[in-house]
């Protein structure tokens, strides 16, 4: 018997079991009963009228025995071709492979997330009903154009593949908690402007600006990256959080210092934020932009931008130039 839990925010949101899932595929492959029948244990039509309506699905597997019998959820197939109108859709704890027809849904889901799966590429749930599972001869019909965010974290992905190709109009991408320590695929995206690869893989940043968009956001946490040099070209971002690496000089802040449109850089929990006088030396590598950014989660506060403009003036005198008058709009002025 199917038993549908309705979601505790709002109708049409719902939360199958694998099972559950199972057992409508096996019902879509039976023979439908005769129109004259009036027995309402054959009705499966409000079934698939419910199906139809859903918006958001959240579908979670299980390792665990059904009750007494020797069944075991995740070993089940199931299809999602009883879905038409979903546009969020969760996938937790099962194997991908599992499912043998995705449906309708590459024309309408704008939102997934995949975890706990095992997934070691991205290509196994994008085209998990396809047999050769080869991004090169899919051609369009699978691709799902309207995926604008995805997360397939805590998965077991070292590379990210070709498949995320099939997701054109992408912008936001999390592949947290995998094993990825490079990256590529990534130029084919135009729209992707969030980006979250924390605790992964990655010793090194070498050239992402060659290897990234128009990116904006970028989430390396939790990784041990100890340069800052590949970021250097990335004019484009707003945001680097880079808690929890392996930073320890404070020179490397230089390479980010030109980057027009940094706003927030996070490095909580590098070597480099236990140096004495830390924050005021780093923001003084930006410069007369030091009042911009947001430095671990906090702006600068008006001492800190004091003694910044005098740690600029200092600076300047060694290197031979003669200091410039600074205006009284200046962000931070030198008080006597």
């Amino acid at each position: 018997m199917l038993f549908v839990h309705r979601s505790t925010f709002c109708i049409p949101n719902f939360f199958f079991f694998y099972f559950q899932l199972h057992a409508i595929s096996e019902r879509l492959r039976q023979p439908c009963p005769t129109l004259e029948t009036l027995d309402n244990r054959f009705d499966f039509s409000h079934v698939l009228d419910f199906c139809c309506q859903l918006v958001s699905v959240t579908i979670k597997g299980n390792n665990d025995p059904i009750g007494t019998s020797n069944i075991i959820p995740n070993n089940l197939l199931f299809e999602l071709s009883a879905f038409k109108t979903v546009q969020t859709l969760n996938v937790i704890g099962f194997p991908v492979s599992n499912i043998f027809s995705i449906g309708t849904l590459r024309t309408t889901v704008n939102s997934l997330n995949v975890h706990h799966a095992e997934l070691e590429g991205i290509t196994q749930i994008l085209l998990c009903d396809d047999l050769h599972k080869n991004v090169i001869y899919t051609g369009d019909s699978h691709s799902w154009k309207k995926i604008v965010e995805a997360n397939f974290s805590h998965n077991q992905i070292e590379t990210i593949d070709e498949g995320v190709k099939l997701m054109p109009n992408i912008e936001h991408l999390t592949l947290s908690n995998n094993k990825i320590g490079a990256l590529s695929n990534l130029t084919s995206l135009p729209h992707l402007s969030h980006l979250n690869l924390s605790a992964n893989r990655f010793v090194e940043a070498n050239d992402f600006h060659m290897k990234l968009g128009n990116i904006r956001y970028i989430d390396l946490s939790l990784n041990s990256i100890s340069s800052l040099q590949g970021f250097s070209k990335l004019y484009s971002l707003e945001g680097l959080d880079l808690t929890a690496n392996q930073v320890s000089d404070l020179s490397e802040i230089k390479h980010l210092s030109s980057l027009p449109c940094l706003e927030n850089l996070i490095l909580t929990g590098n070597p480099v934020a236990i140096v004495v006088d830390y924050r005021v030396r780093a923001l003084e590598l930006f410069g007369t932009r030091a009042a911009e950014i947001c430095l671990d989660n906090e702006k600068p506060s008006q001492k800190e931008l004091d003694t910044v403009a005098v740690l600029q003036a200092i600076r300047i005198v060694k290197e031979g130039r003669t200091p410039t008058l600074v205006p009284e709009a200046t962000h931070f002025p030198i008080r006597n």
